[in-house]
């Protein structure tokens, strides 16, 4: 009997079979390392500039995007795709600097998590890269600060010294409170007093 596209997948599950436009194959349990064709967006940009190889399956002679692809790469617009994307596979650029709208729009995608935190190896890799905002407008990676200050809100930026060594002062985070609770599921805190936390 013939084989459905589900079955046959599960049976060249780690064999290279998925093609990307960066010249590899890849298995189907690191699909979610590649993004989707055809859709465009902030986020995909950043991805693919972070590194990630978009599905290709023009280098196989395949016009169409395989239907049975669906669910198996990467949706740039599904938190749970992107964060599996960032836990499969860190990204190769962690150093590039990403403009305030390329921030705003990962850091609203991943808050969008039902889960009460991000998987920790997915959470060191964020930290790793420049996504957190200081009272100077740079946008930094905290992964080597020992301890990092939320400035209180309400509180003026002028005069504030920006700490870019192991003590970081960081811009309140207003509405992106959830992502350091999501970062920092064990740290109880309130961004309206003068916060400080281990990196």
């Amino acid at each position: 009997p013939l084989l459905k596209s589900s079955e046959i997948l599960k049976l060249f599950a780690r064999k290279p079979i998925i093609p990307g436009n960066d010249g590899n194959y890849y298995p189907p349990v690191l699909g979610k390392c590649l993004l989707s064709e055809g859709s465009t967006s902030i986020v995909k940009s950043l991805l693919l500039r972070l590194g990630y190889a978009e599905v290709c399956f023009k280098r196989v002679d395949c016009n169409n995007t395989p239907a049975c692809s669906d669910g198996i790469v990467c949706s740039p617009t599904s938190c749970h795709d992107v964060i599996k994307c960032l836990q499969l596979h860190p990204p190769s650029n962690c150093s590039l600097n990403m403009s305030k709208e390329e921030v705003n729009q990962l850091i609203c995608l991943l808050i969008q998590t039902p889960d009460a935190s991000i998987p920790s190896d997915v959470a060191k890799t964020l930290k790793d890269l420049k996504l957190f905002e200081t009272v100077d407008g740079s946008f930094i990676s905290i992964s080597k600060a020992e301890i990092f200050y939320f400035l209180p809100s309400g509180v003026p930026i002028e005069g504030i010294i920006c700490l870019l060594g192991k003590v970081i002062v960081l811009k309140h985070p207003g509405l992106y409170a959830k992502f350091y609770r999501l970062l920092f599921p064990n740290d109880a805190y309130t961004y309206d007093s003068a916060f400080v936390s281990s990196a």
